[in-house]
């Protein structure tokens, strides 16, 4: 982001208070009526919905600096997600109306934030193709791929997950089995592109990693 927009984000919000939620609570309910947004200061947010069978399916995961849900707000329909805390959590929370002014007032904070919205939507693309047309081992291997390099942390030549994330979990993000999810897994730890610390996630190279997606996509 740049330095002048993220100068301008933390002025604004800073006006507001300052709230604190723990690792597993929901910062906003499905249910709830969109009267703020939140600025991410620390920690990471899950945006999920709930399908009509009880499925929990992963959207979006937001990172600090991130200011939500303000899709839902821009587009002025009502919200169907859940936001939810996937780390202990520091956010500044401000009036939606107050939100809008702001940017209505700053075009360069509100072209930043359209310049994510297209980010956004390319990531979401590039997601329905990846689950429409590749078979499961691609889809697992591209999931670590997104995770690592959006979120990832470089430790000691490796780049580590920075939540614990589980089969289960990144079963809810691709539509596949938990089952099959770990099967792969498996192939991937054997042929050593991945290794696990602590239950943290490990990849040993990124680069090797992309490769072997692009392969795999070929093959198809």
């Amino acid at each position: 982001m740049d330095k002048n927009i993220e100068r301008k984000l933390h002025t604004f919000f800073s006006h507001y208070p300052q709230h604190h939620f723990k690792k597993g609570e929901t910062i906003i309910a499905s249910s709830d009526k969109i009267t703020h947004v939140y600025l991410l200061e620390e920690g990471l947010v899950q945006q999920r919905i709930i399908t009509q069978e009880g499925e929990e399916v992963s959207v979006h995961l937001f990172k600090p600096l991130s200011y939500f849900p303000m899709m839902v707000v821009m587009s002025e329909e009502e919200n169907e997600f859940d936001f939810v805390a996937l780390q202990n959590l520091l956010l500044y929370k401000a009036p939606t109306e107050e939100v809008l002014a702001f940017l209505n007032n700053n075009h360069d904070v509100l072209f930043d934030l359209a310049k994510r919205f297209a980010q956004g939507i390319n990531g979401l693309t590039r997601k329905i193709v990846t689950l429409s047309y590749t078979d499961s081992h691609a889809k697992v291997a591209s999931f670590i791929y997104y995770f690592a390099s959006r979120l990832g942390i470089l430790e000691d030549g490796y780049i580590r997950f920075p939540i614990h994330v589980t089969h289960a979990d990144i079963a809810s993000w691709i539509g596949i089995s938990r089952e099959t999810v770990s099967r792969h897994f498996v192939i991937l730890e054997r042929k050593g592109f991945i290794s696990y610390e602590d239950e943290f996630i490990l990849v040993k190279d990124l680069s090797k990693l992309e490769k072997e997606i692009h392969k795999l996509k070929r093959s198809k």
